[in-house]
C-alpha cells in the first residue's frame, strides 16, 4: 500500500475562523492546529513569491516531521505573463532554471516535511506555443534540472495536450501528472475546459500515472461557488457522487503501491475541510 495524504489548498480562508479553528486561534498557530487534523497541505501563496526563510522555518517548527507541505512553484517560472494588481505583464524569466533552483533551495529548508512541488502551467495561447510539440522541448529542458530527491507534479491547462508524448516525457523525468476535476483554461474569456482526471484514466489508462505517486487537485467551479457564497464555512454545492468516485480512485492507486497526495479547494463544494472528511467517509 502506498501512503495516502489528504489535505486542503491552503490552511486559512474567510470563515474558517468560525467553522474550523477554535476561537482565538492566532494566525501563526493555525498551521499547528491544522496539522493535528490533516497530514498535508498545498501552499498557494508560493505561486506569487518565494517565501522568506523565516516563514518556511516557522512552518517547519510548528508541524511534526510526518507532515508534508506541497507548494506551487512561483509563476515567475511557470507563466509567460505575470498577473499582479490587475496588471498583466510579459514575464522575461519564464521557464527560468535559476528561479526554479532558488525555490527548491528555499523549500528544502522544510527538511523531511517538503512534499511535492507543483508546476502549475496556465493555458497557453497559440502565439506562445503553437502546440504541444513546441512546448515539450522547453519542458524537457526545465525538468532536466529537477533534483531527484524532490517530488514534482505538473498541471496542464491546454485540454488538447493530454497526449502520450506528454505522459512519456513526465515518466522519463519521474514527474507526476496532476489529475484535476476540470481544466482551468482561460480560453474564450475564462470559461472552463472539459473535465479531466477520471476521464483521462478511462481514455489513456495507467499511462497517465507517470511516476510513483499520484497528485490530485479538486478545484471546483470558482464562478459557480462564488455566486453562492463569499465565505468558506459550509458546503453550498454537494458533490458526493464525484467525491465517491475520487475516493475509489485514490484507494485503487494506493493499493497499487503509489503514494497519494490529494487536495480539496474551497471552490469544490464551499468548505474544503468538509470535502476531505467526505473523501475519508467514502473510502472503500
Amino acid at each position: 500500500m502506498g501512503v495516502v495524504r489528504l489535505g486542503t489548498s491552503s490552511w486559512t480562508a474567510i470563515g474558517w475562523e468560525r467553522a474550523f479553528y477554535p476561537p482565538g486561534t492566532g494566525g501563526s498557530d493555525r498551521i499547528s492546529f491544522y496539522a493535528r487534523h490533516f497530514d498535508t497541505v498545498e501552499i498557494d501563496m508560493t505561486f506569487y513569491r518565494i517565501p522568506a526563510t523565516s516563514m518556511v522555518l516557522g512552518w517547519r517548527d510548528r508541524t511534526t516531521e510526518s507532515f508534508r507541505f506541497a507548494a506551487k512553484v512561483p509563476q515567475s517560472v511557470t507563466s509567460h505573463v505575470i498577473r499582479s494588481g490587475g496588471r498583466v505583464e510579459e514575464n522575461p524569466d519564464f521557464l527560468s532554471p535559476g528561479g526554479l533552483e532558488r525555490f527548491v533551495d528555499r523549500m528544502n529548508d522544510l527538511g523531511p516535511r517538503v512534499g511535492p512541488l507543483l508546476l502549475q502551467f496556465p493555458y497557453f495561447p497559440r502565439q506562445v506555443f503553437s502546440g504541444l510539440g513546441a512546448f515539450l522541448p522547453r519542458l524537457d529542458d526545465l525538468l532536466g534540472l529537477v533534483p531527484p530527491q524532490v517530488r514534482f507534479a505538473l498541471e496542464i491547462r491546454n485540454p488538447s495536450w493530454f497526449h502520450p508524448e506528454l505522459f512519456a516525457l513526465l515518466s522519463t523525468h519521474e514527474v507526476a501528472l496532476a489529475l484535476t476535476d476540470l481544466t482551468l483554461t482561460r480560453k474564450d474569456g475564462g470559461k472552463y475546459g472539459p473535465p479531466v482526471g477520471l476521464r483521462l484514466l478511462e481514455t489513456h489508462g495507467e499511462d497517465v500515472l507517470t511516476t510513483d505517486f499520484l497528485y490530485v487537485r479538486l478545484l471546483g467551479d470558482r464562478w459557480d461557488i462564488e455566486s453562492r457564497t463569499d465565505t468558506w464555512e459550509r458546503v453550498v454545492r454537494s458533490r458526493d457522487r464525484e467525491i465517491h468516485d475520487w475516493a475509489r480512485l485514490l484507494e485503487w492507486t494506493s493499493r497499487g503501491g503509489r503514494d497519494v497526495f490529494a487536495y480539496a479547494n474551497n471552490h469544490y463544494e464551499g468548505f474544503a475541510p468538509e470535502t476531505v472528511r467526505k473523501i475519508r467517509h467514502f473510502w472503500p
